[in-house]
């Protein structure tokens, strides 16, 4: 089955690499590893609907658009202000069209080691020993190009046994002034017993229509814990595409929760390891999707060894002519007994014409296990509608109040107060302009 798809997007960025290396700053080390990677992306190319995980999400939209990699590009710090959360003390770090802004950013507690990846990029032999290089993640397309094209990027170390005492704001801003494609690279490591809050948040401020390819790669050793948000409210000019790795030692635990309220395409895949027994995973996301937007989360869990637990619960509202695609994979391997993994996927249409793909998937080889999965669609339930209205609510208040109990469920997963509480505003006021 052909499977590549060489369109002119394809081979604008093949075609455009060896100048791109040229005129970048890279040690030799990094220079071969971004050489392997773009022959990685010229042999897998993009995906096309043929290829299974992309069914429900055609690529073919992009060669409408004359992408090019961003020559320069400045943000004010009025511009910076808008996206920080009031009254919340934190370690903050902004990157602009991917690129690090010192002026902007600010690490505050002493137990985190931070590096632009362009320094580290520059110095001879200076790669962390777990950065991946593009050979053992050359079946994904967008993960080869970032690899070969991400310039910078926040490379984070959470020292051993200790604890950050205010969480990591990653701020990453699209300026989005022409037809441009970025590359957010995100190195994260938690070193044996550390804690860590994490909020990563995108945003974009230009008119023009943007693409960002964003990779983030995270090793949590023994005993760690990480909660790491990513928070996705695009105009309907930009189109993400995401990809996440993340790896888990022993007794690890990692807590996700995605957001993702507006955006032309959005495109998340999410992925966990366990290297290490008894470790936990919860991923939690919720999607508000609407006009003739796309939202799609694909996610896996990899149960390689005994006694992990994952639980997974994703939710979405998807209105007018919009589609949404949710698509979890569990795989418990030979070994992984006394696995624990649960999911599900539930979601609200609010019209005739908006459409959700849900696909969750359990694939288990051991036979000592507890897994169970789902997945409803469907609009409101009259019921409860007619239970608010037999109380005196208005139609419009009864349906508001049901919809913001669906998604705030998943908002208070995030255990942060001042950031719980703006992007609950975020999610109202959207819920509000909806059933206006």
């Amino acid at each position: 089955m052909e499977n590549k798809n060489n369109s002119n997007f394809y081979n604008k960025f093949i075609d455009k690499f060896e100048l791109f290396a040229a005129n970048s700053n890279f040690s030799a080390e990094v220079a071969s590893a971004k050489r392997d990677a773009i022959k990685c992306f010229e042999s897998c190319g993009l995906p096309t609907t043929k290829v299974e995980e992309w069914k429900y999400s055609n690529l073919d939209f992009l060669n409408r658009f004359d992408f090019d990699l961003i020559s320069k590009s400045s943000v004010d710090k009025s511009q910076i202000k808008q996206f920080l959360f009031d009254n919340l003390a934190a370690n903050v770090l902004v990157f602009i069209d991917g690129i690090f802004a010192k002026e902007f950013s600010n690490v505050i507690d002493s137990n985190i080691a931070f590096s632009p990846l362009s320094e580290i990029f520059a110095a001879d032999s200076s790669l962390p020993k777990e950065y991946a290089t593009s050979q053992n993640r050359c079946h994904d397309a967008f993960t080869a190009l970032n690899s070969a094209y991400a310039e910078d990027g926040t490379a984070i170390i959470v020292k051993k046994n200790s604890a950050c005492e205010h969480p990591i704001h990653i701020v990453q801003i699209f300026s989005g002034n022409s037809q441009t494609i970025t590359f957010p690279r995100n190195f994260i490591k938690l070193e044996e017993n550390s804690i860590a809050k994490i909020i990563e948040t995108y945003h974009k401020i230009g008119e023009e229509i943007s693409l960002s390819a964003a990779v983030t790669e995270g090793f949590l050793e023994q005993g760690a814990m990480l909660d790491f948000y990513r928070v996705q409210i695009f105009p309907d000019t930009h189109i993400f595409i995401g990809e996440s790795y993340f790896s888990q030692a022993k007794s690890s635990v990692f807590n996700d929760v995605t957001l993702s309220l507006d955006g032309k395409f959005i495109r998340n895949n999410l992925q966990t390891k366990y290297t290490g027994e008894f470790a936990e995973t919860h991923y939690y996301g919720f999607y508000f999707s609407d006009k003739d937007n796309h939202i799609d989360n694909h996610t896996f869990v990899d149960h390689t060894l005994p006694n992990c637990n994952s639980n997974e619960v994703y939710k979405g509202i998807i209105g007018d002519n919009s589609t949404a695609v949710f698509n979890g994979k569990i795989l418990v391997r030979p070994d992984a007994q006394q696995t624990n993994a649960y999911q599900s996927n539930k979601n609200i249409l609010l019209s005739n014409t908006a459409t959700i793909n849900t696909k969750p998937e359990l694939e288990i080889y051991a036979d000592d296990v507890k897994c169970s999965h789902g997945a409803t669609s469907g609009s409101l339930d009259e019921e409860h509608l007619f239970y608010l209205r037999a109380r005196g609510i208005a139609p419009d208040k009864a349906r508001n109040l049901l919809l913001s109990a669906f998604g705030e469920e998943i908002i208070e997963k995030i255990k942060i107060a001042e950031i719980q509480k703006s992007l609950s505003e975020s999610f109202e006021n959207k819920l509000a302009s909806k059933l206006q």
